[in-house]
């Protein structure tokens, strides 16, 4: 018998809504029908379970395990908050990367004007 925890993630009544958002109000079937998509999942989902549970239902009926919650103080190690202090070396390098000039736009002002002036704009004439 498989295993029924899944349904823990969508079987609810806020992942019938998570799907119309998804998914949008309503789909076509195969025979052309607007069909609304909340219809869909309700019947599924009642079809699954017999009845439209909440999410806060499905994780009362949840045992709490120590790795769920934060992680004490104690038990943080001096190396953890060594490292959690320490910028990583991805973050210095774009720090170097963002004082270089690029494409030679922040050493020429007039050619970067230039450029700017080719592209066409985007925003809709008023």
């Amino acid at each position: 018998m498989g295993d029924v925890r899944h349904r823990a993630l969508r079987h609810h009544s806020e992942g019938i809504f998570l799907c119309e958002r998804i998914f949008g109000a309503s789909i076509t079937n195969s025979e052309g029908r607007e069909v609304p998509v909340r219809f869909v999942g309700e019947q599924h989902v009642v079809e699954d379970l017999g009845r439209i549970p909440s999410a806060s239902e499905w994780l009362q009926e949840m045992a709490i395990k120590p790795w769920m919650g934060p992680r004490s103080r104690l038990e943080m190690s001096i190396q953890d908050l060594t490292e959690a202090a320490q910028p990583r070396q991805d973050s210095r390098r774009l720090s170097r990367q963002l004082k270089e000039p690029h494409d030679g736009l922040k050493a020429n002002p007039k050619r970067a004007r230039k450029d700017c002036q080719k592209v066409p704009s985007q925003h809709p004439k008023l």
